[in-house]
């Protein structure tokens, strides 16, 4: 019994600190901070009262607006543009090349735009944007395949296999 008993008051204690984390983490989200690991071309700075935000980081923000302004053109395909910036430097946190999944990611996150989005939450967020919320949506446009206002074609994209539509 006493074994049961010291099992629930556990179970308890993790369940009350799940909610709380779970509380204090969609506080600060509201309160437009970012409050994960930084992505590509940010990096988290503690100010003095111990809290995290983002700032850029200035040696990969160019080269992911790059990334950004390539795709807008729907001239290159996804893994052109990888090659491109890849070639240019830009690396992952650990100094790795990035992947093309990785690379879509970059490409789809708010973060980007100025937007910090947490399930159904969306708020502006305290950092500086890395783009413009139209190149950001223009992104979003071209790596959906939809056409745009002018006669531009809609992005390209390889076959790689045959076998495969």
């Amino acid at each position: 019994m006493s074994v049961n008993l010291l099992g629930v008051v556990n179970q308890f204690f993790s369940d009350s600190l799940s909610e709380r984390i779970r509380h204090r983490m969609s506080a600060g989200v509201q309160q437009g901070r970012w409050r994960w690991l930084a992505p590509i071309g940010y990096v988290n700075v503690k100010d003095g009262n111990g809290s995290s935000s983002l700032q850029v980081y200035t040696q990969r923000v160019g080269l992911v607006r790059k990334a950004f302004e390539l795709v807008a053109t729907r001239s290159y395909t996804l893994e052109e543009v990888l090659r491109r910036v890849s070639l240019l430097g830009l690396k992952t946190r650990r100094g790795r090349s990035l992947t093309k999944q990785t690379m879509s990611r970059v490409l789809r996150n708010q973060i980007y735009a100025g937007w910090v989005v947490s399930g159904e939450n969306k708020v502006k967020g305290l950092h500086q944007p890395l783009v413009t919320q139209e190149l950001f949506n223009a992104v979003q446009e071209a790596l959906d395949g939809k056409a745009n206002g002018s006669a531009a074609a809609p992005v390209v994209h390889k076959k790689v296999n045959d076998d495969f539509p």
